[in-house]
């Protein structure tokens, strides 16, 4: 029944098309599979991306927010605390805060850090801000 696998020609014929069955086979079955791997891990760094992106805009806004209301108080138009509260930025940034951080910005106290430019509260929320920079590692 299999005399003519006697012959290398036909013996090559029939192995060359079972493995191109069954490469074809695979391929058919598991490309797809592949192809779907690859675009999702593509699609995950793309996200991982935007949100290292976005991240970075909250720090910057919440640094240029810290330094505005710094300058406001320094030229005797407001208090830090009340200016940095009324800052749309920082609605963004409080839920993110340790609770001895949120309550410093809450207190009417004024700390006066000597060798400091920013006093009180804006120097733990900027110890804060740098906190989730590293965090977030975006350092």
């Amino acid at each position: 029944m299999l005399e003519f696998l006697n012959n290398d020609k036909t013996l090559t014929l029939v192995l060359g098309l079972i493995g191109g069955g069954i490469t074809g086979l695979i391929t058919h079955f598991f490309a797809p599979w592949f192809k779907w791997k690859l675009d999702e891990k593509t699609q995950t760094r793309k996200m991982e991306n935007e949100l290292k992106e976005y991240r970075r805009s909250l720090i910057l806004k919440w640094r240029t927010m810290l330094l505005s209301a710094e300058n406001i108080q320094r030229n005797g138009d407001g208090v830090a605390n009340t200016i940095i509260q009324l800052n749309a930025d920082y609605l963004s940034l409080e839920p993110l805060l340790t609770p001895d951080a949120r309550k410093a910005v809450y207190q009417r106290n004024r700390t006066i850090v000597v060798g400091s430019e920013l006093q009180g509260s804006s120097l733990i929320l900027k110890d804060e801000i740098a906190r989730l920079e590293r965090q977030w590692e975006l350092h």
